[in-house]
């Protein structure tokens, strides 16, 4: 996201917790307010869900599968930035059982992709109540760092592997590209360091 402009991307940032993306709280590409009550995330989706079923509408009357496709085939100013939602600690909110929520959740993983609008959902508690079978389908890319168990691990990756990671970003990746599992090193990155790339783009 860092060479991207906001016309290219917008985010949107879900912390429950509040604090851990308040250093993102002036990003140029925040499409809203880092939002931190949970009154406020269902209306959210039933809007993303809106924006999906829109840009399906623009694909399908441009002959478009995708929206690079479609954003390479038009205008500047009809183009349609990603979004990218990111939610920490999603379990909190998974928990609170409000009615169409996770129905909503399920759609955007199961569809939104092709549309440009990608979820992040990351949580500390890697139970089956949390990542359940129709929502974990729909993620293709998933990553675990240093778990507790080997059933913490195959929760996430649906295999083990993840109980012998060694922290400090030591992680395990499944995806498309890597069916049986990548172990990589995750960066890391100050507060510092995002204050100063916010700046640049400021």
């Amino acid at each position: 996201m860092y060479p991207l402009t906001p016309n290219e991307v917008r985010l949107v940032l879900i912390d429950p917790k509040r604090g851990a993306f308040c250093v993102f709280s002036s990003s140029p590409v925040n499409a809203c307010d880092i939002i931190t009550v949970f009154e406020q995330v269902p209306p959210l989706f039933e809007s993303l869900v809106l924006e999906m079923e829109a840009r399906y509408q623009l694909l399908e009357a441009a002959g478009c599968s995708d929206i690079r496709q479609y954003n390479a085939g038009v205008e500047p100013k009809l183009r349609r930035p990603y979004i990218v939602v990111v939610i920490d600690e999603f379990g909190d909110l998974l928990m609170q059982n409000v009615e169409g929520f996770e129905e909503a959740i399920i759609r955007l993983a199961q569809k939104a992709r092709a549309s440009g609008i990608h979820l992040v959902l990351a949580t500390q508690r890697p139970s089956a109540d949390v990542i359940r079978g129709l929502l974990k389908t729909n993620i293709p890319g998933r990553i675990a760092l240093s778990v507790s168990s080997q059933i913490d691990s195959k929760i996430i990756l649906d295999m083990s592997g993840a109980e012998n990671l060694t922290g400090n970003g030591d992680l395990i990746c499944v995806c498309p590209a890597f069916r049986d599992g990548i172990r990589l090193q995750g960066a890391y990155i100050t507060n510092e360091d995002i204050q100063k790339i916010i700046a640049a783009k400021s």
